[in-house]
């Protein structure tokens, strides 16, 4: 190769002469022919070579720089502000050497590094673009996806999206902040698995190393990892101090599971397991816990015994319309919720269905099975057990506004310690519809016939005609509340029924009950849940139904409903011979509202009032105000006449500066007892978060009718994307405080 010397005063004309062309932009540059490395004293040259031999395949390099030098193809050095970009990567720094044979760069003083998902800086650079290996010291990177960031003697590149530093240190702390940091002899950053491996790590919070670990491997992105997570601790009263290590496996891409060592001083060692499967057709959890042999249960009972529980969920689709489901639950004594678990709404179980089962479905029909047990705890009554239940829906069209509405259900029923019976119901029915821009009237006509094959041979039936008439019109207009533009909806509607008397205090009782009185309710035919009782019926329901709807999009923003029922003959129907049958000629006054009032507002309601008596009934309300994330105060207020009274307040707030709590008390004012008490505090600052729970909750009553209570203390440390030291906090504070947010 051929060598071009320019001698000083050459160089001297062509870059002057170049000047002078271009002084009014302000620019002066060089360019020779491609064949020529100049040396340019002054200004920024850049350059773009097409890749040797040696790097076909890979896109084109261009240098920026104050000065360049080099031979085409062999070398190239840069100097000033230097800049050398290849596809995705860009190197940069006050010198740059470049060895094109062997495609090798290195570079001193200001060094940086940017490719794919993290930004390096350092001293002194020796780095291959072409096959991304190479070191740079005195390192000091940034993750970009994440911002996690941390400095290294040495950081070593060995591939594409593989790292490794030496005497390094790991935080997503903020740049101003340096509270929390990992810091370990040998830190590997797998970007391609997207997760990072430490050896001999110690984490640092605030100054001070609080936890030291030969090996600790953590998520570089949200990707699932399979790996030991933070070992969590507590105090309770019922089982004493508590530590649980727990372990999670990421076994598929579509199952994974969670197994965790639960020690407590007052019982023993618990192995609890929860796993997710997930699949093109089916879908599922599965829970195991187990304790071996519980000292303080054993004690009681002046045995020892182990103690488990099982949950399996399972559903499956067979084809486009047509699933099926598996639930199955089971515990090994009935006070295992009271003692082992923390959660409320497991303490207060009863029954635990064990249930099997299919649903299909077409264009007019639509059929499910089940099969249904239970295991019963606490001595409570047994419910009726299926064996199995079949029910179709048949709604083909005829025509001119007529469609079927038709259902069949066979239930065989297993009454445990009672006689059961084969019970078939055949109810076929004709709606006609009639609809145009604001009326809807929509009368039917049905025959309901209903047979029970009791164990005992006798043999019951019973056949009653209904007839219903719905009808509506729809009013709507637009209006204005406060910035916000919405349109009304009001719709007027009334509901028809008429069943004549039949007595059916002959008929068994395997599945009825009397339904709660409310908006759903209403509107039925039928006042009784289950098929045993079909209520007699000569009645009209009024309602009125309002809508405010976001006028550009269509979204509900709030909904209120006013119904009562007027009844024009006595109705003697009841569930047990013993019930006495309703009286008077109306019902009560129903009036619901639910939905968002604006962006920090959202309320629902349902209020009971009888104007016989004129007095509230019942009323349930529950309002919420969340102008932001982390700040959020509900209340929720239930009362029923003569039954219970109950509050549920609960809230997050700042306090003052990093200081916030969070809050919760359920208490029922008609027996005076506090079902459930919560009181958090948390601080927060950047990256990390200090949380303390007390948790305090009913769980039954002894012998003696005395409250029973669990009471539990959480403290927790966050280390954000390093760990969390100590008991869950966060998790009983998501469960007990509506809207609670830990971001």
């Amino acid at each position: 190769m051929s060598v071009l010397k320019l001698h000083y005063t050459k160089l001297q004309f062509i870059f002057i002469s170049w000047a002078s062309v271009f002084a009014c932009a302000g620019v002066s540059w060089a360019q020779v022919e491609d064949y020529h490395w100049p040396t340019v004293n002054g200004g920024q040259l850049t350059l773009e070579s097409q890749p040797s031999e040696f790097i076909t395949g890979l896109p084109p390099t261009s240098v920026e720089a104050d000065r360049l030098t080099g031979v085409r193809d062999e070398y190239m050095e840069a100097e000033g502000n230097a800049v050398i970009i290849r596809g995705d990567q860009e190197i940069r720094g006050n010198y740059l050497y470049y060895d094109q044979v062997n495609d090798e760069v290195t570079a001193k003083e200001d060094v940086s590094v940017k490719m794919p998902g993290v930004f390096i800086s350092g001293d002194e650079l020796k780095y291959s673009p072409s096959r991304e290996i190479g070191e740079i010291s005195a390192a000091r990177y940034i993750l970009s996806e994440t911002g996690a960031r941390g400095e290294a003697t040495k950081l070593i590149f060995q591939g594409p999206l593989r790292k490794t530093a030496i005497n390094a240190t790991y935080t997503s702390c903020d740049v101003n902040q340096e509270d929390v940091y990992l810091k370990t002899d040998l830190l590997n950053l797998y970007q391609d698995k997207e997760y990072g491996v430490a050896r001999n790590a110690t984490v640092w919070f605030k100054g001070a190393p609080i936890l030291y670990t030969p090996y600790i491997s953590f998520p570089l992105t949200d990707k699932r990892k399979t790996g030991l997570l933070t070992p969590s601790y507590g105090q309770s009263v019922q089982n004493g101090f508590e530590v649980t290590v727990p372990m999670y496996l990421n076994i598929a891409p579509n199952f994974d599971s969670t197994v965790a060592l639960r020690t407590m001083s007052e019982r023993g060692g618990l192995l609890a397991s929860h796993s997710r499967y997930l699949g093109k057709s089916f879908s599922g959890e599965f829970t195991y816990d187990y304790i071996g042999d519980d000292k303080k249960f054993g004690k009681e009972l002046i045995q020892g015994e182990s103690r488990s529980y099982y949950a399996l969920s399972h559903r499956q689709r067979f084809g486009s319309q047509f699933s099926g489901h598996l639930n199955l639950q089971g515990i090994s004594d009935d006070t295992y919720f009271k003692d082992l678990s923390s959660d409320l709404a497991k303490t207060s179980l009863v029954h635990l269905p064990r249930e099997i089962g299919v649903t299909a479905g077409g264009t007019d029909w639509n059929g499910s099975a089940r099969m249904i047990h239970y295991q019963t705890l606490n001595f409570a009554a047994p419910p009726v057990q299926l064996n199995p239940q079949i029910n179709l829906g048949i709604t083909p069209s005829f025509g001119y506004g007529f469609e079927s509405e038709s259902t069949l259900q066979i239930s065989n029923f297993d009454k445990q310690n009672q006689d059961g019976a084969f019970r078939t119901i055949l109810y076929p029915g004709v709606r006609y519809v009639y609809e145009n821009d604001y009326l809807t009237l929509s009368p039917k006509v049905g025959l309901h016939y209903t047979n029970y094959d009791l164990d005992t041979g006798v043999t019951e039936d019973r056949t009653l005609p209904v007839y219903s008439l719905r009808a509506s019109l729809a009013f709507e207009r637009d209006v204005s509340l406060g910035n916000a533009d919405l349109t009304q909806t009001l719709v007027p509607q009334i509901f028809y029924v008429h069943v004549p008397f039949e007595d059916q205090s002959n008929l068994p009782l395997f599945d009825s009950g009397l339904s709660s009185f409310s908006l759903l309710q209403v509107f039925s035919e039928n006042i009784f849940s289950g098929g045993d009782r079909i209520n007699d019926a000569d009645q009209l329901t009024v309602g009125l139904t309002s809508q405010f709807l976001d006028a550009e999009s269509g979204v509900e923003r709030f909904k209120i409903t006013a119904a009562q029922r007027f009844h024009f003959d006595e109705e003697l129907v009841v569930i047990k011979s013993t019930d006495a049958p309703r009286t008077g000629n109306r019902s009560d006054i129903l009036l619901g509202g639910d939905g968002r009032i604006n962006q920090s507002w959202s309320a629902n309601t349902l209020l009971q009032y009888s104007g016989v008596l004129d007095e509230i009934i019942s009323h349930d309300h529950r309002i919420q105000y969340k102008p932001e994330q982390g700040k959020v105060l509900s209340v929720g207020y239930r009362y029923t006449r003569d039954v219970n009274e109950q509050f549920d307040l609960s809230g997050q707030w700042p306090i003052k500066g990093n200081w916030s709590t969070a809050a919760r008390w359920n208490y029922a004012k008609d027996s005076g007892k506090l079902i459930e008490g919560l009181l958090g505090l948390e601080y927060k600052v950047g990256c990390w978060a200090f949380r303390m729970v007390a948790n305090r909750f009913i769980t039954g009553q002894d012998s003696a009718n005395r409250n029973l209570y669990s009471t539990s203390f959480f403290v927790q440390l966050e280390l954000r994307d390093i760990t969390r030291i100590g008991s869950d906090a966060v998790g009983v504070l998501k469960q007990n405080v509506s809207g609670f947010s830990d971001n």
